[in-house]
C-alpha cells in the first residue's frame, strides 16, 4: 500500500501548529517562519529565538537520510 500524496504535507503542518500552539498557550507570537530562495532550496520552519535561528526540517520518513538536511547546511 503506497502513502497517501499528502501525508507530508499533512505531517508538516501538524508540527507547525504544535509549535506555534506552544508559544501561543503561554501568551506569546509564536516565532516561525519559512524560507525558500529563488531556486527553491528551503527550510520547513524557522524559529527565531532572539540570539539565534533554529532551522528545521520536517520529514514524516521513518528513515532518516542526509539528503534531507541539504538545505539547512
Amino acid at each position: 500500500m503506497s502513502p497517501h500524496p499528502f501525508k507530508g504535507a499533512i505531517f508538516e503542518n501538524w508540527v507547525i501548529t504544535e509549535m506555534m500552539k506552544k508559544y501561543y498557550n503561554k501568551g506569546e507570537e509564536a516565532p516561525v517562519y519559512y524560507w525558500r530562495d529563488q531556486h527553491g532550496h528551503e527550510v520547513d520552519l524557522v524559529m527565531d529565538e532572539g540570539n539565534h535561528l533554529d532551522l528545521i526540517e520536517i520529514k514524516s520518513g521513518k528513515t532518516f537520510q542526509k539528503e534531507f538536511l541539504k538545505n539547512v547546511h
